[in-house]
Protein backbone atom coordinates (compact mmCIF):
# COMPACT_ATOMS: atom_id res chain seq x y z
CA UNK A 1 0.00 0.00 0.00
CA UNK A 2 1.28 3.47 -0.89
CA UNK A 3 2.08 5.99 2.35
CA UNK A 4 0.41 8.56 -0.59
CA UNK A 5 -3.81 7.93 0.10
CA UNK A 6 -3.38 7.99 3.91
CA UNK A 7 -1.25 11.09 4.08
CA UNK A 8 -3.83 12.47 1.74
CA UNK A 9 -6.70 12.13 3.92
CA UNK A 10 -5.35 12.60 7.07
CA UNK A 11 -3.46 15.97 6.07
CA UNK A 12 -6.48 17.75 7.60
CA UNK A 13 -5.37 17.81 10.79
CA UNK A 14 -8.98 15.80 11.79
CA UNK A 15 -9.80 12.85 13.62
CA UNK A 16 -10.30 9.88 10.85
CA UNK A 17 -11.10 6.26 12.94
CA UNK A 18 -9.07 3.12 12.26
CA UNK A 19 -12.22 1.40 10.83
CA UNK A 20 -13.17 4.66 8.70
CA UNK A 21 -9.47 4.15 6.90
CA UNK A 22 -9.23 0.80 6.97
CA UNK A 23 -12.37 0.84 4.98
CA UNK A 24 -11.42 3.45 2.53
CA UNK A 25 -8.06 2.30 1.27
CA UNK A 26 -9.28 -1.41 1.55
CA UNK A 27 -6.89 -2.51 4.25
CA UNK A 28 -7.07 -4.07 7.43
CA UNK A 29 -7.03 -1.18 10.80
CA UNK A 30 -3.73 -3.34 11.48
CA UNK A 31 -2.61 -2.32 7.92
CA UNK A 32 -3.45 1.09 8.68
CA UNK A 33 -1.68 1.69 12.33
CA UNK A 34 1.51 0.20 10.91
CA UNK A 35 1.14 2.66 7.72
CA UNK A 36 1.03 5.88 9.92
CA UNK A 37 3.54 4.32 12.04
CA UNK A 38 5.59 4.26 8.62
CA UNK A 39 4.05 7.91 7.60
CA UNK A 40 5.53 9.04 11.35
CA UNK A 41 9.36 7.87 11.19
CA UNK A 42 9.62 8.96 7.43
CA UNK A 43 8.47 11.95 7.69
CA UNK A 44 9.15 13.82 11.18
CA UNK A 45 5.26 14.43 11.54
CA UNK A 46 3.83 14.43 15.15
CA UNK A 47 -0.02 11.93 14.90
CA UNK A 48 -2.05 11.68 17.50
CA UNK A 49 -3.98 8.63 18.43
CA UNK A 50 -7.22 9.32 20.41
CA UNK A 51 -9.31 6.05 21.73
CA UNK A 52 -12.85 6.12 20.50
CA UNK A 53 -11.85 8.77 17.68
CA UNK A 54 -8.95 8.05 16.11
CA UNK A 55 -5.87 9.05 14.63
CA UNK A 56 -5.02 12.48 13.12
CA UNK A 57 -1.81 14.73 12.37
CA UNK A 58 -1.13 17.18 15.11
CA UNK A 59 -0.91 19.80 12.35
CA UNK A 60 -2.87 20.38 8.86
CA UNK A 61 -0.26 19.78 6.07
CA UNK A 62 -0.90 20.91 3.04
CA UNK A 63 0.25 18.79 0.37
CA UNK A 64 1.69 19.80 -3.26
CA UNK A 65 -0.96 19.26 -5.95
CA UNK A 66 0.49 19.39 -9.41
CA UNK A 67 -2.88 20.37 -10.94
CA UNK A 68 -2.90 23.49 -8.27
CA UNK A 69 0.79 24.20 -9.12
CA UNK A 70 0.67 23.99 -13.17
CA UNK A 71 -2.83 26.37 -13.00
CA UNK A 72 -1.14 28.68 -10.73
CA UNK A 73 2.01 28.90 -12.57
CA UNK A 74 0.03 30.33 -15.50
CA UNK A 75 0.89 30.25 -19.26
Amino acid sequence: MSLSPLLHTIADGEFHSGEELARLLGVSRTAVWKQLQKIQLATGLQLESVKGRGYRLRQTLELLDRERIVAGAGP
